[in-house]
């Protein structure tokens, strides 16, 4: 496509992209907010409501970007701030001269400025000063916006002192490797607490622990947050003084992991042989032997190359669908070898059962086909959300006694887009047998999404007939009276928090007493 062009040109053509590409996002922030001020504008209603009106478009944003609801609440403030707020800075990002990166920092650290007077003045002088600045970091762009706002507004300017707020513990998601990065934010001395801690577990094993010390000091943690303090040691010694400590790891949490039969005959059969072969063996024994198995094919390959031999036709390749497949909702793919290690340690092996073709006669689904729902769509069934369905209502699609208390017509949905769709107007869905389920928001555009055991395993067989529906009745006029109601309304909220942050800030402006 480019082969023809110099390098100059090249260069002109990714900078011209480059700045319709911020063009292109400018529009997509002004369509943003013109849909959030009428969905405003037609919503009072739901001011205080637990799914304000805000919710509501930020569901249909989600759906058309295929992006999480509070990605979706972002774009909205990013794109309501640009208009009301930073017109002449709004007018370069039109342009193409600031990039939507920029305009993120830009929300990001102004969003403590209340005053319509500062928000004025600092809308004049970042436009003036993004043109004088040139090209520049974003950590440079970052320190530039904090000395600005500082002149201006210095309690708006945010304080070192909010990493402390910011403390925080997240998991993240999987890598592929059967492993989850972890990271978080603590105190000086809750940090020196649980280093000291864990350091002292790590080394509480005897020296035949056949992990390193890095491996002992996760499994430590681990064994932390499922309330132990003892790290069991892994030698399989009868006389180790250290192998009578249970760290509760196992105990304590039930974690589903879901495969198909064929994977699972490997594991099992992987359990039984090696283990009558060749004793216990560990997850690195497994995983080493993976390695080498792969080394060895790859030799085998470069000999058969330079050899004069005849090469053997290559074995054809199952596909993706046949090949071995485990995974932890929420958490990532299992390898084989720790899939057969789990189930060496005793993990419980339970078939995922369809329930009964009968509808059962009550609102509440069964314990059985609650956990069918669950382990069939993995997560809520809204267009772009990817809450874990652990923590998920069972919503009829068809709303009871119309809808029947069967699989086929239940689903999972979080309790903000349950409340959106049962409460806002313009909302509707249909839930086919195999538990596809076809969403139409307020404007007639559709969705479909398809149960999450089904995008993993496609020869999964979930399909539930449901009985027949019967008439739905007519939304009652008085339902948006029925939603929860929020202790303070989205603007309430967001004022008592910035004028919190603010009254902190001007406080540490403050000179220390003697």
């Amino acid at each position: 496509m480019f082969e023809s062009k110099s390098a100059r040109e090249l260069i002109d053509t990714i900078t011209a992209r480059a700045r319709a590409s911020a063009a292109a996002d400018a529009e997509r922030y002004a369509a943003i907010a013109e849909l959030a001020r009428r969905r405003l504008r037609d919503g009072v209603e739901f001011e205080d409501a637990a799914a304000d009106a805000v919710d509501g478009a930020a569901a249909e944003i989600s759906a058309a970007l295929n992006i999480g609801h509070g990605r979706a609440l972002g774009e909205i403030e990013i794109a309501t701030m640009l208009r009301d707020t930073f017109p002449r800075v709004n007018a370069l990002f039109l342009q193409g001269v600031v990039t939507g990166r920029r305009v993120w920092i830009l929300a990001k650290r102004t969003d403590l400025v209340v005053d319509p007077d500062v928000m004025a003045q600092l809308d004049r002088v970042l436009a003036d000063r993004i043109l004088g600045w040139g090209p520049l970091s974003e950590w440079k762009f970052e320190q530039l916006l904090d000395a600005e706002i500082a002149r201006i507004d210095p309690a708006a300017v945010h304080r070192v002192r909010e990493q402390v707020r910011d403390r925080d513990f997240v998991v993240g998601r999987h890598d592929g490797s059967g492993t989850v990065p972890y990271w978080g934010r603590m105190t000086g001395p809750d940090a020196a607490i649980a280093v000291t801690r864990i350091r002292r577990m790590a080394r509480s094993v005897c020296p035949d622990d056949p992990r390193t010390f890095k491996q002992r000091r996760g499994d430590a943690h681990a064994a932390l947050m499922a309330g132990s303090t003892v790290l069991a040691c892994l030698c399989e010694n009868p006389d180790c003084p250290a192998a009578e400590g249970d760290d509760a790891a196992a105990g304590s949490v039930s974690i589903h992991v879901i495969t198909d039969r064929a994977t699972l005959d490997t594991a099992l059969g992987a359990c039984v042989d090696e283990s009558d072969l060749h004793g216990p063996r560990t997850v690195e024994d497994e995983l080493d032997e993976m390695i080498d198995e792969v080394e060895e094919d790859a030799q085998h390959d470069a000999d058969t190359r330079t050899d004069d031999h005849v090469e053997e036709p290559p074995v054809p390749d199952p596909g993706p669908e046949s090949r071995p497949l485990a995974i932890i909702p929420g958490h990532g793919v299992v390898p084989p070898p720790l899939l057969a290690d789990l189930i060496a340690r005793g993990a419980t092996i339970r078939p995922i059962t369809s329930p009964g073709e009968e509808a059962e006669p009550r609102y509440r689904p069964s314990a059985a086909t609650d956990h069918f729902v669950r382990l069939r769509d993995l997560t809520c069934r809204a267009p772009g959300c990817d809450r874990l369905a652990e923590f998920t209502d069972i919503d009829h699609t068809v709303p009871y006694p119309a809808g029947p208390t069967h699989a086929g017509g239940l689903k999972c949905d979080c309790r903000k887009h349950h409340l959106i769709k049962t409460f806002h107007a313009g909302w509707s869905e249909v839930q086919l047998p195999d538990g596809t389920v076809i969403t139409t928001t307020p404007t007639g555009h559709t969705y479909t999404t398809k149960p999450g055991i089904t995008l993993l395993f496609p020869d999964a067989d979930v399909t539930t007939p449901a009985p027949p529906a019967g008439p739905a009745p007519p939304p009652s006029p008085y339902r948006s009276m029925m939603m929860p109601r929020r202790k303070r309304t989205r603007a309430q909220a967001k004022a008592q928090r910035i004028n919190a942050e603010r009254a902190k800030n001007l406080h540490d402006d403050e000179p220390a007493p003697f």
